[in-house]
């Protein structure tokens, strides 16, 4: 139903309304952020004459595009901005579906708004929609570069062992936030899952550097340490990954074990395990 009721569009050259003159409406085959896409093209200020239909019925709706109210535009935004963090909350717990509801509701107050792509995005590739997330992510880049945008791709393509691809985008997110510890782990990681331990080495290092607190950078350096048999910093370095309270019980016990190997206290060593870089 559209009648006594507007659907905020955002169009190239103006921000609009839409008001229908019949009591009813249907849109045929598109989601409402598709349809806005369509209206896009469409002249503002002229009649329109739309075909609708629903199985052997069809109307027609005849329908104006109105220039939006900076008070109307305002409170879409608004709208649009509150759903957006409620889906933050939802992914912070874990809730990536309801997540993903949330961050779609909020790009259809604002289509163009590249931060609520990167979430839908980051949300698609939780739930394991990753050709989905990498589509979303790429709509986002178009609109602006942004950096978690390029790290969201680039953390993607690392798990689809993808390296250059991976290496390419977390090396533009660097270039947008170099004192983003999690990206320099994550460049880091490329070069670990390929057994290139000294190239890791300094990405590690540098994570460190920049946040003593992102356990999957304070975890791999160790380890880094360890393959190129500097025992003394591997040691001292488990130490600090296990200081920090990391729920990754696989991760921590081999910490633990490595610390007893390289003390010499316990004699089988230990296989590195590759847990997922977090």
């Amino acid at each position: 139903m559209l009648q006594a009721r507007q659907i905020k569009l955002a169009l190239r050259k103006a921000i609009v309304s839409l008001k229908s003159r019949v009591p009813i409406f249907y849109e045929t085959g598109l989601t409402s952020f598709s349809f806005m896409r369509v209206i896009e093209a469409l002249p503002v200020e002229k009649p329109l004459r739309f075909l609708v239909e629903r199985g052997a019925a069809k109307q027609e709706v005849m329908v104006t595009l109105k220039p939006m109210s900076d008070d109307m535009l305002d409170q879409y935004e608004n709208e649009g901005q509150k759903l957006f963090q409620k889906g933050e909350v939802l992914l912070m717990n874990h809730d990536a579906y309801g997540a993903l509801e949330c961050f779609k509701g909020a790009l259809w107050y604002s289509p163009d708004m590249p931060v609520y792509h990167t979430a839908i995005g980051d949300a698609y590739w939780r739930i394991g929609l990753t050709d989905l997330a990498i589509d979303e992510l790429h709509k986002a880049i178009a609109y602006e570069p942004q950096q978690y945008a390029y790290y969201v791709l680039g953390s993607i393509y690392l798990a689809k062992e993808d390296y250059a691809n991976a290496m390419a985008n977390l090396h533009k997110a660097i270039a947008m936030n170099p004192k983003d510890a999690g990206t320099w782990g994550q460049f880091g990681y490329c070069y670990f899952q390929k057994e290139m331990y000294a190239e890791a080495l300094p990405y590690y290092e540098k994570a460190a550097a920049l946040s003593q607190t992102v356990p999957g950078v304070m975890y791999y350096l160790a380890v880094c340490y360890d393959k190129l048999h500097q025992d003394a910093k591997a040691i001292a370095q488990y130490h600090k990954y296990l200081d920090i309270n990391d729920a990754n019980q696989t991760m921590r016990k081999v910490a633990q074990d490595r610390i007893s190997f390289l003390n010499g206290t316990l004699a089988p060593p230990m296989d590195f395990k590759k847990e997922k870089n977090n």
